[in-house]
Parts: C-alpha cells; sequence; structure tokens
C-alpha cells in the first residue's frame, strides 16, 4: 500500500527505471522496463524487441537515416486506439508488437503500471467506451513489457 509521494516515485523507479538482467540467469544489469517497452531494445544481432508506445515508433519510423524502422505498411491489426505492426528496425526484424494509438507516454505508462500493481498477467480494461486487453510480465519484481491485445 502507497502511503506517500514518496513511496509511489520509489515504486515507480523499481518498477521503470532499475536496471535488471533480461536474459535467462545473466547477471549483468542490462536493461529497464522503461526501455523495453517505451523506447524498444535489439535482442540480438537479427531481432528487436519490445517497443509498445506508438510515438517512439512513429518517430523512429520518420526518420530517413538509420537506424530506422520500416513497417512495409504491413499491420497485423488495427482497431480503434490501438494497432499491432510488423517491422524491421535497422535490420533486426519484430514480428508483432503492439501499441496504444494516439495516447501520451504517461498515458502508456499510468495504465500499465495499473494493470502491472493490480492485475498481472491480463488486464482486461475499458478505455473510451472499448474493452480491450492488456498483458504485463514481471522479472525479478521489474516490469519486463507491457502491451495492448489487438
Amino acid at each position: 500500500k502507497i502511503q506517500n509521494v514518496a513511496e509511489l516515485r520509489a515504486l515507480l523507479r523499481r518498477l521503470w527505471f532499475d536496471f535488471y538482467p533480461r536474459s535467462g540467469n545473466s547477471t549483468v544489469l542490462d536493461t529497464s522496463g522503461f526501455e523495453h517497452v517505451m523506447v524498444g531494445e535489439y535482442k540480438s544481432v537479427e531481432k528487436a524487441s519490445g517497443l509498445h508506445n506508438w510515438l517512439a515508433f512513429y518517430e523512429k519510423e520518420k526518420k530517413t537515416e538509420e537506424p530506422n524502422i520500416n513497417y512495409y505498411g504491413y499491420t497485423c491489426g488495427i482497431e480503434p486506439h490501438r494497432m499491432c505492426a510488423a517491422y524491421d528496425w535497422n535490420g533486426r526484424k519484430k514480428r508483432l508488437s503492439s501499441f496504444f494509438l494516439n495516447v501520451s507516454p504517461a498515458f502508456d505508462l499510468a495504465i500499465y503500471t495499473l494493470c502491472f500493481v493490480m492485475r498481472p498477467g491480463t488486464c482486461h480494461v475499458v478505455v473510451d467506451g472499448q474493452k480491450m486487453d492488456l498483458q504485463t510480465f514481471s522479472k525479478d519484481g521489474h516490469v519486463a513489457t507491457a502491451f495492448v491485445h489487438v
């Protein structure tokens, strides 16, 4: 239970910004929930990972120089307020990524945090009258990923 603003700030920092090891039994603190969800990260020389924020996707896509994103005009689904796309990011493939459309990064952080804390795993929400499911995963008490289903 959060008692004050300082405790809320500490919780958000731990969930989203503290580094933790993404890979298996590694002890290398190499990622954060914020990086994975809001910025995206390279998983390997062949694969991209994360990137569940429309604004980061848009900013990467509109770049004319490398590294940029090319989703080839193909989406795997688009619904009111959300979409998913498969893409190539600087030569790294992402088979599927989904995100809310036209919301602020603060909205993403708020709704994903709420679901992560109150309904971890699959979280049913209603946004602007639309029923949707959000998915969160944890790694060592940190947000590993969070995204909207399409």
